[in-house]
């Protein structure tokens, strides 16, 4: 397993030896991860499984919205989890829908 990093440590890519499958992942501006993204080996424009993440102004999770690519043979189905939290940033609920 290789890693790359940004200069401030983010791992902005993860590659498997064994199948060489590739995790590729961005950063918003204070270091919370923003997309993250299972590529095909040799391929990187074809998307097996993308994730967006939205956080709220305290850095809690507020949604992910995870993408599978249907034609790569994967049959995941596509889905939007939302959070909530109480007045303590405790969570409270977590709503899972199916795109």
């Amino acid at each position: 397993m290789k890693h790359d990093t940004k200069s401030k440590g983010n791992r902005i890519a993860v590659i498997y030896g064994e199948t060489d499958r590739s995790i590729m992942s961005t950063y918003d501006a204070l270091n919370r991860r923003s997309t993250h993204a299972t590529v095909v080996p040799g391929s990187p424009d074809l998307v097996l499984t993308s994730f967006a993440f939205a956080y709220d102004k305290v850095g809690n999770l507020r949604r992910s919205v995870e993408t599978c690519n249907q034609a790569s043979g994967v049959a995941i189905p596509n889905r939007t989890v939302v959070t909530t939290y109480d007045c303590t940033y405790r969570l409270k609920v977590e709503a899972i829908t199916d795109a």
